[in-house]
């Protein structure tokens, strides 16, 4: 699954001076924008769903329930008037959880109500009849490609790990994710040493051998027993996990 870079930018620029708070928000961070592959589909037995409108204004990559004709989740990537990022990531939140059927017969003027500050006020400063018609086309286009869609073989691979869309980071995340592998090791080392002093109340030598997918710990020990091992290793994984991240695990190094 790729997701493409959104559009950051603080100040708004004139030009949308009169669009909706809401639409300005979608427009520089979008909940769904992104793609999804045949590969990402077969990994979750589910039927891909992937077209664009005839006006181009963007593409839309849908996983269904092939049986149930239910949309399990939804990307899109727009690359025509600005307008149409808001509207595909609004027509695709609307989606997950829908039939193709609800979807597809759904007033797109639903999706730019979404992204109104006010009922009374058109999200966009214009009549929205003309820009939401790229997700009549969209609408036309699942509706007939949908039923023909089929579910390929789940392919044999080993698992790996896949970090997070940033969409999706938590403030736990957002603090340690982004960090450079140094300063990761660092942390651990610095935080480790105090929670091994906290808890054996003495000094333990140790140190980080390494990190790999972002959360496990590579550790060894200097001058500690076998069967104090475990404990150390114990007393590290919970008091990382308490202070940086849950999802932190340790492991001693195979000697």
């Amino acid at each position: 699954m790729s997701t493409a870079a959104p559009i950051h930018d603080t100040q708004r620029p004139a030009t949308l001076a009169t669009w909706s708070e809401q639409a300005w928000q979608r427009l520089q961070l979008p909940p769904q924008r992104g793609s999804f592959r045949p590969l990402d589909a077969a990994r979750r037995q589910l039927g891909l769903v992937a077209t664009a409108d005839d006006m181009g204004q963007c593409r839309i990559t849908w996983l269904i329930d092939v049986e149930q004709q239910v949309v399990e989740d939804a990307r899109f990537l727009a690359f025509g008037a600005l307008s149409s990022h808001p509207l595909a990531d609004a027509f695709c939140q609307r989606a997950k959880g829908q039939s193709i059927d609800a979807i597809c017969s759904l007033d797109p003027l639903n999706c730019e109500a979404d992204l109104r500050d006010t009922p009374e006020t058109p999200a966009f400063g214009e009549d929205p009849t003309l820009l939401v018609a790229f997700i009549r086309d969209l609408q036309q286009r699942i509706a007939a490609l949908a039923p023909t869609v089929t579910v390929l073989p789940k392919p044999v691979e080993v698992e790996r790990y896949q970090r997070k869309r940033e969409q999706e980071w938590d403030d736990q995340d957002r603090a340690w994710l982004p960090l450079s592998l140094m300063k990761k090791l660092m942390q651990v080392q610095k935080v480790g040493d105090a929670i091994l002093l906290e808890r054996s109340n003495r000094p333990i030598t140790w140190s980080v051998e390494g990190l790999h997918d972002d959360f496990l710990i590579k550790a060894s020990f200097t001058d500690v027993s076998s069967d104090e091992t475990p404990t150390l290793i114990a007393f590290l994984q919970e008091g990382l996990q308490e202070r940086i991240h849950p999802q932190i695990s340790v492991e001693e190094v195979s000697s």
